[in-house]
């Protein structure tokens, strides 16, 4: 099982650079490296479809990592408000992305039964990356990928 990380955000996301922030060092300090799609979110049709709740939103394994609450969960292409730890953020909490990557990866050593602190195999080093956004080359160990759907 390989762990699958998706950044949705709307064109121009103001907070998106932050998200990415959060979830770089999340990644590093668990000493991975999954790969990161980065999906545009155009319409109020697509914001249904993928169930988005607003701009941006990380989500693991096709799980949100900080799910919306019961009267938040319609469809939106605005900026998306989080409860963190630190009162109201336009990000998700880094504690609920490091747990989020945490469990991940927790299970996907138990799936291979591999060290997650062993160096990257063939799978997990993404280097055939799409397109890296120029402003943050530091994402390339990550294997960020952007594309529209």
């Amino acid at each position: 099982m390989d762990i699958r990380i998706e950044i949705l955000v709307t064109e121009d996301c103001p907070n998106q650079d932050a998200a990415i922030n959060i979830l770089v060092m999340a990644a590093q300090l668990l000493g991975i490296r999954p790969p990161v799609y980065v999906l545009d979110v155009s319409d109020h049709a697509h914001a249904k479809q993928l169930r988005f709740v607003g701009s941006p939103t990380i989500r693991v394994n096709g799980q949100d990592v900080a799910p919306p609450s019961p009267g938040q969960q319609s469809p939106s292409l605005s900026c998306r408000l989080y409860e963190t730890s630190r009162g109201l953020s336009w990000v998700p909490d880094f504690k609920a992305v490091y747990a989020a990557l945490l469990e991940a990866t927790s299970r996907e050593v138990q799936a291979s039964r591999i060290d997650p602190m062993a160096p990257a195999n063939d799978q997990r080093d993404m280097l055939g990356v799409d397109q890296v956004r120029q402003s943050r080359p530091d994402l390339c160990c990550l294997g960020l990928r952007h594309r529209r759907r």
